[in-house]
């Protein structure tokens, strides 16, 4: 039998980079079909915003009526365009960083192999040459270093065994956070939407289909925009539904427009933040310097401000349908 080959640091870091690449473009493509039913989504609040007085939301029920034809127009719909690229934007951008870490780790291991291989053959070649002396090999390797090797005790240790260096409070954590990378405020804002929208899916999708009383399966005519303003209006609920609508609003308005941001241009700074301006720009390069940061000030003011006129307009409420209304806002629990 032919020897077996040991996989070499290179071929595992192409295996590790291919994989990564893989993941990015997974989430990327994932990104892409699920904001098709998250723009139309955000669109029935803004047609609340935009609408004559008292219409509110009739005008966002309509909408949202309308563009259900997109994603819910039959199960395989909302299957692959909402569940489907929702979980794959969430579990291909958790399994890429892990990747990305340990693509950082072949490569820095592969580094360290090639300067190990480079300082022994400059060794070697220094020895075959019979022009290294004893004293001339201390000179050499003060300057250069300890090898690579060598075991050196660091600044602070003693060579008794004491160690007065100071030590990590949470080794394990820094630990960890070396190995994912820095995180940004983009990556910050996907963590903490995965509790907010798995919230918003319980509130608005699983709970009012429950069969059992007093919801009885809400069909999607009862179960319009009046449950929004029948939440931001009732004594018992307006505080929660407006901290958890303010929140989802500002948070997922930042991680897609700046993740679009990130799509469109990957050389462009980080998060929303604009470019460095050039000199002599006139009034219009500022402007365009600052694009995507007024889009994310457009989205999340005008999202906000038809909350806030479903808020105040209110929805005439069947008592009927509000008592399902409250058993959905309670966890689909009924209120005595």
């Amino acid at each position: 039998m032919p020897p077996r080959h040991k996989p070499t640091h290179v071929d595992t870091l192409a295996l590790a980079h291919t994989f990564v690449r893989t993941t990015s473009l997974i989430q990327q493509g994932s990104a892409i079909i699920f904001s098709s039913f998250l723009v139309l989504h955000l669109c029935s609040p803004l047609a609340a915003a935009f609408s004559s007085p008292g219409q509110a939301e009739s005008s966002a029920s309509s909408f949202m009526l309308l563009s259900r034809v997109w994603y819910q127009d039959g199960w395989m719909n909302e299957v692959v365009v909402v569940w489907g690229s929702l979980a794959a934007h969430i579990g291909s951008g958790v399994i890429g960083r892990i990747g990305k870490g340990v693509e950082r780790r072949l490569r820095r291991a592969r580094r360290v192999e090639g300067v190990k291989r480079e300082a022994e053959g400059s060794l070697a070649r220094e020895i075959e040459l019979g022009g290294m002396v004893v004293q001339g090999v201390g000179h050499e390797q003060d300057e250069r270093g300890p090898p690579l090797d060598e075991t050196v005790v660091p600044q602070g240790d003693s060579q008794d065994g004491n160690d007065d260096t100071p030590r990590p409070k949470f080794p394990l954590f820094e630990t960890l956070l070396t190995f994912l990378g820095p995180i940004t405020l983009l990556h910050t804002t996907g963590y903490v939407l995965v509790p907010l929208t798995l919230s918003h899916i319980n509130l608005h999708r699983l709970l009012p289909s429950l069969s059992a009383p007093p919801i009885s399966s809400l069909s999607p005519t009862l179960f319009s925009y009046s449950f929004t303003s029948y939440s931001l209006n009732s004594r018992l609920h307006r505080l929660r539904s407006s901290l958890s609508y303010g929140l989802l609003v500002t948070i997922a308005g930042y991680h897609v427009i700046a993740g679009m941001r990130r799509y469109i241009d990957p050389t462009s700074p980080r998060g929303l933040r604009p470019r460095r301006g050039e000199e002599g720009e006139g009034r219009v390069g500022k402007v365009k310097r600052h694009g995507w940061q007024a889009a994310y000030g457009g989205v999340v003011a005008g999202v906000g401000l038809g909350l806030v006129r479903l808020a105040l307009e209110g929805a005439a409420v069947p008592a009927f349908l509000a008592r399902k209304y409250d058993a959905v806002l309670t966890g689909g629990r009924a209120l005595v």
